[in-house]
């Protein structure tokens, strides 16, 4: 006789993967409470733990420490930043409509960004955002006429610093400006001439 191996009812494995994912929203939600308060290498995981009200064994049964925690949080951003890159047909966005996404996005989700970009979060992340800005602003750049001389990469690299500074700034300085402002005004300083 064959033995049969027990099948997992559809409605307790739902509800197992709601358990999953409510623990590890909640981990997440205390990292970034914790970066508004302090700095993000004074932050152990004892402290989320305690914030979370979330046992030692749960923690490390989705996650390796509190980097691979904060890690998780950005796993589908990169496929966020992609989809700005395609609209129908396949074309890819303008830099304008990219820069005036990303601006809107930050806007939106404020606190995330103000603890994770700001000078208490961890500069990795503002480099992970950074890389991916310089993907799509590439992607978009590479069809068009590059000014003078000046290689596509040295622009890519302008543009997506100046306007992660620009963000930084922002978010450092409580959002002073509207989206729509920042949006306006990083347009018009990257038309300006630059005279020394």
């Amino acid at each position: 006789m064959e033995s049969k191996v027990p099948q997992v009812p559809v409605s307790a494995q739902s509800a197992k993967d709601r358990r999953v994912r409510r623990s590890q929203q909640l981990l997440r939600e205390a990292l970034l409470e914790l970066i508004l308060e302090k700095p993000y290498q004074d932050i152990t995981v004892q402290d989320i733990l305690d914030r979370a009200d979330v046992g030692r064994s749960t923690f490390y049964a989705h996650f390796l420490d509190k980097d691979h925690l904060l890690k998780s949080g950005f796993e589908n951003l990169q496929e966020v930043f992609e989809t700005l890159n395609l609209r129908s047909g396949g074309k890819p966005q303008s830099e304008f409509e990219t820069i005036m996404f990303l601006i809107h996005h930050v806007e939106s989700f404020q606190p995330i960004y103000k603890a994770l970009m700001s000078k208490r979060g961890a500069d990795w992340i503002t480099q992970e955002v950074q890389s991916i800005v310089i993907k799509v602003l590439r992607r978009q750049l590479e069809n068009q006429p590059v000014p003078g001389d000046i290689p596509l990469e040295v622009l890519v690299q302008y543009r997506a610093s100046a306007l992660m500074g620009l963000i930084k700034w922002w978010l450092d300085n409580d959002m002073p400006f509207s989206a729509e402002q920042m949006q306006r005004w990083f347009h018009e300083l990257s038309a300006l001439p630059v005279h020394f």
